[in-house]
């Protein structure tokens, strides 16, 4: 008798994270706007609690004085930010936290 195979776990993505460096600017006082989309659309911003957290990431973030949130929109799927980025935070730091 020979052993069962294990299933095969699921092949994770590839990020292509490099590609977005290309041409990238990050300096402080400029302004940017960023679009972050939920994984596959998914409408998990449409339950009132969710969409408190998320306006309090934006607040938290902005209450910390590295840059300032212009203005941001919280949609169900996805959140729209116009922000000014301050000293001590890059462009791709924001966005990774």
């Amino acid at each position: 008798m020979t052993d069962p195979v294990p299933p095969r776990k699921p092949a994770l993505p590839i990020r292509q994270t490099r590609r977005l460096h290309t041409g990238r600017i990050s300096a402080a006082g400029a302004r940017y706007f960023i679009t972050f989309v939920a994984h596959d659309r998914t409408p998990w911003l449409s339950a009132a609690g969710d969409t408190e957290a998320a306006r309090k990431i934006l607040q938290a973030w902005h209450e910390e004085n590295k840059g300032r949130i212009l203005a941001a929109t919280i949609m169900p799927d996805h959140v729209h930010v116009l922000c000014e980025l301050g000293d001590g935070l890059a462009l791709g730091r924001c966005v990774a936290r």
